[in-house]
């Protein structure tokens, strides 16, 4: 093996690897981002009433309630996407998978397990963001005793 050989075969995994950590860093930034701009658009039109009695008729009206379900929208946004990832990683797994079978090729079974595995975990995130969105909202439409 001559030293190029040597070299491509460090600097290519590592670049990849280093490319997809700039590309989660990235995407976590805008979504960063996105929430504190919502965040600074409720404060200023919160900020915007000058009484009580104001707010209160806001948030009767339907612009008021769409208001207040805006963060429990984001949420189904998030389990679909959830439930998006782990369907299409687990699929691959198993493309990965019959791969395998098909090509007698046992190097494949790692990113077929590695795949699966965290299709599995969207799945199973998913499941509990949706198990606690349902329990959070329902906690804030019983009165409180």
């Amino acid at each position: 093996m001559n030293i190029a050989t040597a070299v491509a075969a460090f600097t290519v995994p590592l670049s990849s690897l280093g490319m997809v950590i700039a590309i989660v860093w990235l995407i976590a930034r805008a979504r960063q981002r996105r929430n504190e701009l919502r965040a600074d658009v409720q404060m200023k039109l919160i900020e915007k009433f000058g009484s009580s009695t104001e707010f209160v008729h806001f948030l009767e009206s339907q612009a008021g309630r769409d208001f207040l379900h805006q963060p429990m929208m984001d949420t189904r946004r998030r389990v679909i996407g959830g439930i998006t990832a782990g369907t299409v990683l687990t699929i691959m797994g198993l493309g990965f998978i019959g791969l395998a079978i098909a090509f007698h090729e046992p190097g494949n079974l790692v990113p077929a397990f590695v795949l699966i595995a965290l299709g599995a975990g969207f799945f199973v995130s998913a499941t509990l963001s949706m198990k606690m969105s349902k329990q959070l909202s329902s906690d804030l439409t019983q009165p409180q005793s």
